[in-house]
Order: structure tokens, then C-alpha cells, then sequence
């Protein structure tokens, strides 16, 4: 139980693995799983860009717009559990070759083992953890939905131009996440957890000189580059963390739930959003500094939460 977070990611992955051997191609392995993800990913954004132009041609009001976006969320939400849990009773390989959900629910049936054991949810360190997922990518998937919204309606930007401005975020994560996993190894994720909600909450902030008269350099791609620094040093230390929260049997299922939660969270932030998307004009931008200040204060929160992460995590 007290197993100190010690090697890098990748190797944490490999020890965590749910007794398979391993990969014959591990490289083309990361890089498929890689590519799936990034199709979930370009498929909400294209969406959030798409926003505007949905609600000229189909005459869709905010409440509408909201739905738009949450009705791919909140099934995806749902499902990642399932899937999570799926993987550590069927293997990775099974679950990836499956395609009847119908056929997952009946053989879970005859299952005696529950999804995830009570000590998960018992753990003081996971359930920090847990509302950290939860509040900080609550405040990311807000900036997701309304900021390509606000470029395109008070800034004049091309769905194009607003989609791009998006673009530093997923290549900055990219880039330094595994620097940050590497040292959340050697040093523990509980510091670089509370930093980077905090540098995420300074991003935020700056967000508040967006207008109307947008200046993309000036403006918007420094707060768009603080807030991917600060997501950079908490994505891999986050994930991390959780999978060492749990024993190698319930991998599976603590990263289907830390994934879920983190969707949840932006199902809540978009549901939260409907009187800045239904604003226009001046009172579009006073509204949406009002989100980035509130974004500003949840990722703090998040940063509070982290406390309850233990220095090094440790193995149940």
C-alpha cells in the first residue's frame, strides 16, 4: 500500500498492465490509441465551432444549442464506465473487437465482482482527485463551447479562424505533458496538481481582454498558451495519480471513471452556459468575462482539491 510513485508513465502503464503480455508494437499501439482519442476530440470541436451556423440555419435557440452539444456528451459520459470496467474483466483486446453492447451487458451479469471496489470511492486521495477531474475540465469544456462562439458572433472570426485559435492548446498539452509526467514520477503529482489548476486560473483571467475587437496575438493566444501550460502540468500528473490509486485489476475501471468524470464536468459547464450563448453584442462579451472569471475560481478550487492528494500515491 505504500508503494511510491517512481517510474515514468509509460512504465506505469506497462506495471499496470492487466497481466496480458505485453504489446509486440507498443510504439503502434500509443500511436492508435492516440488517433482513436483524437477523433473524440475533433468531433466535439467541430461541433462547438460549427455552433453559430447551426443556429442560423436551423433557427436553434441557446437551450438548443446547449442540447447540441450535450447530447454527445452525456452518452459518451456514461459508456466510458462500462467500457473502463469492460476492459479489466474482458482484456483490452476483447473489449476493442466487441461490438454488440448488448452482448457486454449480458456477460457482465454472470459476473460476482462489482465494477470497481468500495475502497475506491473510499479513498480520501482519490476522491481529491476526483473533483479535481471533474472541476477543471468543467472549466475547459466551457472555454471549448463558448469561446470559438464568441471569436465568430463578436470578434467577426470564420468558424476556420476560431477553430485554429483552439489550435495551441492540444499541441502544447502534447508537448509537455510528458515532461510533467515524468516529473510527477519522481517528485509526486500533488505539487504540480496545485499548480496547474492555478496557472489554468491565471489563463482564465486573461481571458477578460477578449472583445469585440479581438486581437488573436495580443489576446487571445496568450490566455489560449497559459491555460494550455497549466492544463500540461495536471493531465499526465491527474491521470497518473489515479491509476496508482487503484490495484492493476481496477485500471481499466479508474480510467474509464476519471475520464467520465472529466466529461461530466463539461456536460455540467455546458449546461451552465445558456445565458452567454444566448446573449449578443455588448452583452455577449460582458457575459462571457463573467464565465471567465467564474472559470478562474472553479480552477482554483481545483487546485484546492488537490490537497487531499497524498504527496506520493501509493498502490491499494
Amino acid at each position: 500500500m505504500s508503494n511510491a510513485l517512481t517510474a515514468p508513465c509509460d512504465a506505469l502503464t506497462a506495471r499496470t498492465n492487466d497481466g496480458t503480455n505485453p504489446p509486440v508494437y507498443p510504439r503502434l499501439v500509443i500511436a492508435t490509441a492516440i488517433l482513436a482519442s483524437s477523433l473524440a476530440l475533433i468531433d466535439s470541436s467541430v461541433v462547438n465551432v460549427g455552433l453559430p451556423a447551426i443556429s442560423q440555419s436551423f433557427g436553434t435557440n441557446a437551450v438548443g444549442l446547449q442540447w447540441i452539444v450535450n447530447a454527445y456528451l452525456l452518452p459518451l459520459s456514461a459508456l466510458l464506465l462500462l467500457g473502463g470496467a469492460a476492459g479489466d474483466r474482458f482484456g483490452r483486446r476483447r473489449v476493442g473487437i466487441v461490438f454488440s453492447i448488448t452482448f457486454l451487458l449480458a456477460e457482465r451479469r454472470r459476473g460476482d465482482k462489482a465494477m470497481m471496489p468500495l475502497s475506491l470511492f473510499g479513498s480520501t486521495s482519490f476522491a481529491g482527485l476526483t473533483l479535481l477531474t471533474f472541476l477543471l475540465y468543467g472549466a475547459l469544456g466551457g472555454l471549448f463551447v463558448l469561446l470559438p462562439y464568441v471569436l465568430i458572433q463578436a470578434g467577426n472570426y470564420t468558424a476556420t479562424q476560431a477553430g485554429a485559435a483552439l489550435l495551441p492548446l492540444p499541441l502544447i498539452i502534447a508537448i509537455a505533458s510528458p515532461a510533467a509526467g515524468a516529473l510527477a514520477a519522481r517528485i509526486g503529482p500533488r505539487s504540480l496538481l496545485v499548480m496547474g489548476p492555478i496557472i489554468v486560473a491565471a489563463g482564465f483571467l486573461l481571458m477578460l481582454r477578449v472583445g469585440s475587437s479581438t486581437s488573436y496575438w495580443l489576446r487571445v493566444f496568450p490566455a489560449i498558451t497559459v491555460i494550455a501550460v497549466g492544463m500540461a502540468g495536471a493531465v499526465a500528473p491527474l491521470t497518473t495519480a489515479v491509476l496508482m490509486s487503484v490495484d492493476s485489476r481496477h485500471t481499466g475501471a479508474a480510467s474509464g471513471l476519471n475520464s467520465a468524470v472529466a466529461r461530466t464536468g463539461g456536460l455540467v459547464a455546458t449546461a451552465l452556459i445558456g445565458p452567454v450563448i444566448a446573449s449578443a453584442g455588448v452583452a455577449l462579451i460582458s457575459a462571457f468575462d463573467v464565465a471567465a472569471m467564474i472559470g478562474a475560481v472553479v480552477s482554483v478550487m481545483a487546485a484546492a482539491s488537490a490537497i487531499l492528494v497524498r504527496p506520493t500515491a501509493a498502490v491499494i
